[in-house]
């Protein structure tokens, strides 16, 4: 049996998943002859390059070389924003950000960084991270990192007693 592309898992696992996504899952299928990892290597920003028409179609600010999308986390002296978050994508409309990852979504923890990052930034009610199905370069092959980050997430969103997040809901997509 094939695997399903893409993949993805919504959190919490309690929750239904919203129309939002749907809509995500969507623009990431609509590209799997593009950015699909199962056959080809792409670094993130490329993945994110691909999927930019579709995400502004539904919505979204996608990040744009020398165009970073800042979330405010805190303030300072005069309100001037103190700490900030950059993120790919942004939709102001429901608050959903958006990031897409490559090979250094588990190996460098990117994965759970980018949900500390939607859970710190102002405004973020949900969120969507995207990462490989697989992930192999010409001099190495790593641990597929979509089956990795689910075991990382539902730690994380198994008892909100132990972590609580503020956030609505957040979908993991593997393409």
């Amino acid at each position: 049996m094939p695997t399903p592309y893409p993949r993805w898992r919504h959190y919490p696992l309690w929750r239904t998943p919203g129309s939002w996504v749907a809509e995500i899952v969507g623009v990431v299928l609509a590209a799997k002859q593009e950015i699909s990892s199962i056959d080809k290597h792409l670094e993130s920003n490329r993945v994110l390059t691909s999927l930019r028409p579709a995400l502004e179609g539904i919505g979204f600010d996608v990040e744009k070389r020398g165009a970073k999308l800042p979330r405010p986390v805190l303030y300072g002296d005069e309100g001037k924003v103190s700490k900030q978050f950059n993120v790919d994508a942004y939709r102001f409309s429901d608050g959903t950000a958006l990031e897409v990852e490559a090979g250094s979504a588990v190996y460098n923890n990117r994965a759970v960084l980018d949900l500390v990052k939607f859970a710190l930034s102002m405004d973020v009610q949900r969120g969507a991270i995207l990462v490989p199905q697989k992930y192999v370069t010409p001099k190495q092959s790593w641990t597929d990192p979509y089956p990795e980050a689910v075991k990382y997430f539902d730690s994380i969103f198994a008892n909100p007693e132990r972590l609580s997040l503020p956030l609505e809901g957040l979908v993991l997509v593997g393409f």
